[in-house]
Formats: structure tokens, C-alpha cells, sequence
């Protein structure tokens, strides 16, 4: 296409004016790349009239350069392929293993739940131990409901959306987290959550998931000690998008040794982890899952000796 030829009759697609927009150039080039008869893209190349006429007297030079990128891109596409493979395998490896010991583990937790309906007996209905049990019994609740997921992983499980009050959740892990980082591993837990923080839509268990994924992500990071600061807010949407609900942004951050930029480069893929060898790998990959699923965006900033930011919105609930 040689769009400093075009007539005025001659439109451009909208696609076509914006990339040349962005090129910077009056006119572009599009170079299909082949290989063996296989697709692997298209090269765009921003051009002048001078540098068209260039490029005419040099077309064969062009059309073996775009032969040459077609290989190699093929190449790595096929390679990426079978790094795909294999770790799709070793994830199916991983749950055909878990739903062994689902059933093993579901028993303990039931004797649990038997032997905290009997404390809460024992104790007056306005002790403040009822509330821990009643947190310690939503959470034996939730880790029942992931390990039913791993009875039936052929199904795709469906959140139920439902108005969920963030900072509630947030104040919850709280009180069961804080205390114990502070006395096994000297980790401080630091919490600024906007008060008129409207619902998201979501599903309580996930979120739950994600915040302790990533609040324990954070603790792993701190074998010294350090501190966690959680924070929730509201952004509002640009006033360009015709959805006027906007979203709730959630910071979990550390004063950790930060994240080598190889694997940050990859966080969120299954396998990738800082921990020690015997790590699996999965927690970022689950919290990468559940919120895109929910519509939200998850980003990671990390710089050495100054820790790591992981920044989470997500929808608020609409009226």
C-alpha cells in the first residue's frame, strides 16, 4: 500500500490512518511475513517519498530480511508452544495429585469446625472469642469450597457475583494475620482504607484469595522482617467513558528486596517464582486468573532494595 499515491476516492481504514499516525510518517509500508508458506506477521515501516523510492530499488533485499524474521518468529512461536505444553502438564500433574488428598484433608477440617461449634458453647454469646471463631470458621468455610474446585477441575467454576465490601475483607485478614507476622517474623502490617470505598462486584472467597495470596506473597519476600502496607481506594472513571461506576484500587506493597526483572517479566505465569526450590510457583498465577475474570487489571513495580507494589482494581458494583 503506497498511501502518498492515494486518491481522494481511495479511503484509508481508520486502522491504517492511526498506525501511520503513530509512525510519524506521511505514508507506510506493509511487509507480509512468510515462511514455508506459514504466517508470521506483518512489518510496518514508516515512510517518506524519499525513503519509498530507497526501498523500491532495494525490494529483494527487503522481501529475504522479512524470509529471515518470518523464520525466526516461527521458530519462537513453536518454541513458546512447547514451554506452553509442558507447563500445562505439569498443572494437570499438580491436580491430578491434589484431588488424592481432597477427601484426606476435608475430614481434619470437619473435626474442626465440630470442636469450634463446642468452644463457642463453652464460652458467654458476647465473649470476643466468639467473633475469632466465627473468622476461623468462614475461612475452614472457604478452604472446604477450593478444595471442592479440585473435584471437578473439567469444569470451568463460574463466580457468583455479589456486592463485597473490600474493606471489610481487608480488616478481617487482618485481625487473623497481623499478630502472628509480627511475632514469628517480625513483619509490621500497615492498613489505610478509604471509608466511602463503594462495593465491588465480586465473589467474597475469591477475594479473600486474592488478598491472601498476595499479602503472603509479600511476607515471603520479608525473611528479615519489614513491613506491608495495604491500601484501598476509589478512582473515578475518565470523564471520556460513558460508565460513570469507576473503581476500587487495591495496593499491597513491601519494603522488600524487590523483584530481578527476568522473573518480574514473567510474575504471573504458573512456575514463576523467588521463593526456594520446592516452591510451586501458583499463588501470583491464581491471583492473575481470578482477576481478570472479574474484569479488573493487576500490575506489579518493583525496584531493588525498595521493594515491590502490586496494584489490583476492580469493577464497582453497579446500581
Amino acid at each position: 500500500m503506497d498511501s502518498l499515491k492515494m486518491s481522494d476516492s481511495d479511503a484509508l481504514a481508520i486502522l491504517d490512518e492511526q498506525v501511520i499516525r503513530l509512525t510519524g510518517k506521511p505514508a507506510i509500508l506493509c511487509q507480509p511475513l512468510l515462511a514455508q508458506g506459514n504466517k508470521a506477521g506483518v512489518m510496518v515501516i514508516g515512510l517518506d517519498e524519499t525513503e519509498i523510492t530507497h526501498i523500491k530499488t532495494h525490494r529483494d533485499l527487503l522481501h529475504m530480511f522479512a524470509h529471515h524474521a518470518a523464520t525466526a518468529l516461527l521458530a519462537h512461536y513453536a518454541k513458546e508452544k512447547v514451554l506452553f505444553e509442558v507447563q500445562a502438564q505439569r498443572v494437570d500433574a499438580s491436580y491430578s495429585m491434589a484431588r488424592k488428598v481432597v477427601h484426606e484433608v476435608n475430614n481434619p477440617l470437619s473435626i474442626i469446625k465440630n470442636y469450634l461449634k463446642l468452644l463457642g458453647l463453652k464460652l458467654e454469646p458476647h465473649n470476643i472469642g466468639q467473633e475469632e471463631i466465627r473468622i476461623i470458621n468462614e475461612e475452614i468455610d472457604r478452604v472446604s469450597q477450593i478444595l471442592t474446585t479440585f473435584t471437578s477441575l473439567s469444569q470451568k467454576k463460574i463466580i457468583k457475583l455479589e456486592p463485597v465490601d473490600l474493606n471489610h475483607l481487608v480488616s478481617n485478614l487482618v485481625k487473623i494475620m497481623a499478630e502472628p507476622l509480627a511475632r514469628d517474623h517480625l513483619i509490621k502490617l500497615h492498613t489505610d482504607l478509604d471509608p466511602s470505598l463503594p462495593p465491588i462486584e465480586a465473589e467474597n472467597g475469591v477475594i479473600k484469595q486474592v488478598l491472601i495470596n498476595l499479602v503472603k506473597n509479600a511476607a515471603e519476600a520479608l525473611r528479615d522482617g519489614g513491613n506491608i502496607w495495604i491500601t484501598t481506594r476509589f478512582v473515578a472513571p475518565p470523564e471520556s467513558l460513558e460508565s460513570k461506576e469507576g473503581f476500587v484500587e487495591l495496593e499491597i506493597k513491601d519494603d522488600g528486596p524487590g523483584i530481578p526483572e527476568p522473573i518480574k517479566a514473567k510474575i504471573f505465569e504458573p512456575y514463576t517464582t523467588t521463593k526456594d526450590e520446592g516452591h510451586p510457583g501458583l499463588g501470583l498465577s491464581i491471583v492473575y486468573g481470578i482477576v481478570t475474570e472479574l474484569g479488573g487489571t493487576i500490575t506489579c513495580e518493583s525496584e531493588p532494595k525498595w521493594g515491590t507494589t502490586f496494584k489490583v482494581t476492580l469493577p464497582v458494583k453497579r446500581d
